[in-house]
């Protein structure tokens, strides 16, 4: 089994995907990827993916939010994930950037088994990680993580108790960052018509 989302989920509390996973026994908390589906007899217990080895596939006209301090999003694949709509976790996004929520505090975690590709905006108060658990698959090319050009991963550092924000790429194989990356600030944007007009990084520190 795979994932496939397209469209706007828009949720008060967190948001959780595990294509090809389950839970594991007992249940799994939000940032726990799970573990593999059973395997009909004799045969090695395998993760879920479409022809292609995507396991979560995240169209770029989705848009995944939360809108809660403290919230958390959370994407897990057994083998590969690919994010090209927009991801924020804990913020009201609005024509010049996110305005980040209460406290906030809120995390944006996605893991995939073998590959992670990013190519759109992921954006979270507190944390962003992105996590792969095994090798890359026989056609990613040593590729664990990609973060494409029209990508990008920013954190605000807007936590409860002040501790700031980070971006961690824990991946076992090569990493291209194309993307632009920012922790402890938010981007925000002033657009004329179809062109942006100025931009400007502002702190949360």
């Amino acid at each position: 089994r795979w994932v496939y989302l397209e469209g706007a989920a828009k949720v008060t509390g967190d948001f959780v995907v595990r294509g090809g996973l389950r839970p594991a026994s007992g249940g799994s908390a939000i940032t726990d990827p799970g573990v593999f589906p059973p395997a009909a007899a004799g045969v090695t217990a395998q993760p879920g993916a479409n022809t292609s080895g995507v396991s979560v596939f995240v169209h770029p006209t989705a848009q995944i939010n939360t809108l809660g301090a403290g919230t958390n999003i959370a994407l897990h694949g057994g083998q590969d994930v690919i994010v090209n709509g927009r991801v924020t976790a804990g913020g009201v996004v609005g024509e010049s950037g996110v305005t980040w929520l209460g406290s906030g505090g809120s995390t944006v975690t996605i893991s995939a088994g073998q590959r992670v590709a990013v190519d759109s905006a992921i954006a979270a108060a507190k944390s962003v990680r992105v996590i792969t658990t095994g090798a890359p698959g026989a056609g990613d090319q040593g590729m664990a993580f990609k973060l494409g050009s029209a990508g990008g991963i920013a954190v605000a550092g807007k936590t409860p108790n002040g501790s700031g924000g980070s971006i961690d790429i824990d991946v076992n194989g090569h990493v291209e960052l194309v993307g632009a990356l920012l922790s402890g600030g938010t981007v925000k944007q002033i657009w004329n018509g179809s062109k942006i007009r100025s931009e400007e990084h502002t702190s949360e520190l």
